[in-house]
């Protein structure tokens, strides 16, 4: 009787070691910021940031404002984020951005304007409008993306601004790009 009880002690013991195995998370996910999710129109905060995306537009190229004589043309796409971001604690760069689109990353293009999306450090608490500039392939330029919205000094388990970002169908011939501005009220 002993036995049976050590030897059904012992299955249940290893029974349960595997299913902590098997749903334990990777050292990838353990280390991963914690994503802070949201969508189109809504504000998106992160311990660092907060951003609201209020649209996006894709064009062939870029129609930037004071700079009518650069070329913008692409063999692929430009996707056109038109958002609202803030730093929260310190002056911040978005350094670290990226949109995810079908399991692959692309960063922000420091183009246009100037300062790019990437480029400008605002100060903590003033909100500033801008487009974040990407340039994809045409053949992944549809479905639905990820905007991640974070700092240089985003660390593990620290929190990232995520925005699901619908892809648009139709690629307009070109999309304006006007300068980084401040804004009145927060995103």
């Amino acid at each position: 009787m002993t036995r049976r009880l050590a030897a059904a002690g012992a299955v249940a013991l290893l029974t349960a070691a595997a299913i902590v195995t098997a749903t334990a998370p990777s050292d990838d996910d353990v280390q991963t910021p914690l994503a802070r999710s949201g969508g189109v129109g809504e504000r998106v905060e992160s311990r660092t940031v907060a951003v609201t995306v209020h649209g996006a537009v894709l064009a062939r190229e870029l129609a930037v404002e004071g700079r009518e004589d650069l070329d913008t043309t692409s063999p692929g796409v430009w996707l056109v984020v038109d958002l609202t971001a803030v730093c929260r604690l310190s002056s911040c760069a978005f350094d670290e951005s990226e949109l995810r689109v079908d399991g692959r990353r692309f960063a922000p293009a420091t183009l246009v304007p100037f300062p790019s999306f990437v480029q400008q450090s605002p100060s903590a608490g003033l909100p500033y409008r801008q487009s974040a500039l990407f340039e994809l392939p045409r053949g992944s330029a549809s479905g639905e993306a990820e905007l991640v919205v974070q700092t240089g000094d985003t660390g593990a388990l620290d929190s990232v601004a995520v925005v699901r970002l619908p892809l648009p169908e139709r690629i307009d011939d070109s999309a304006a790009v006007g300068p980084v501005r401040l804004v009145q009220a927060a995103p």
